[in-house]
């Protein structure tokens, strides 16, 4: 499958390393700090990309890998695509990419860090989607890099995202 990639932090880097070991080819990077699409670029051996509007519209999927709180923004400016778009967010509705047909959320439960890249095996996977097609796509995509796959809502996976990040001291009341 060929993947594009919209970001250069933590998720990014670690996501796109797992698809990339999973035999699929990143297509190119996107990122607003050169020197880091750059360097993200080439370890992916693919182009980097430093304006939404340069970006390529034939990869099979667009993951948009970047903070919670930008998404909206780029989204606004990125170009009519042919693939999915799906952001990694734990906490943002899929909403936010209603400007796309097959669009959906690619959500690894975990803490990911550059420096301490893990094996995203065990690492469950979230997924919510806007059709029957983009959901078997983005299974078939998440199944190569982990085996934990679960399909969430944007409310359900808002929950699940917030008791990860709750101190331990709280009791737990919410339902997913």
């Amino acid at each position: 499958m060929k993947v594009f990639i919209t970001g250069t932090g933590n998720v990014a880097t670690s996501l796109g390393t797992a698809i990339r070991n999973a035999g699929h080819t990143i297509t190119g990077v996107f990122g607003r700090d050169r020197i880091e699409a750059d360097k993200l670029a080439k370890k992916f051996k693919c182009q980097a990309f430093y304006s939404p509007s340069e970006i390529p519209t034939n990869s099979e999927f667009y993951l948009v890998a970047i903070k919670d709180d930008a998404i909206a923004g780029i989204i606004r400016q990125f170009p009519k695509v042919k693939g999915i778009v799906a952001h990694t967010s734990g906490a943002t509705s899929l909403k936010v990419l209603r400007k796309f047909v097959n669009r959906g959320v690619f959500y690894p439960v975990e803490t990911i860090t550059k420096t301490n890249p893990r094996s995203f095996k065990n690492i469950p996977i979230c997924i919510e989607s806007s059709n029957e097609i983009t959901l078997k796509k983005l299974m078939q995509l998440g199944s190569t890099v982990s085996s934990e796959i679960y399909q969430l809502n944007s409310r359900q996976r808002s929950v699940l995202h917030v008791q990860l990040y709750l101190p331990t001291t709280l009791p737990m009341r919410f339902s997913v």
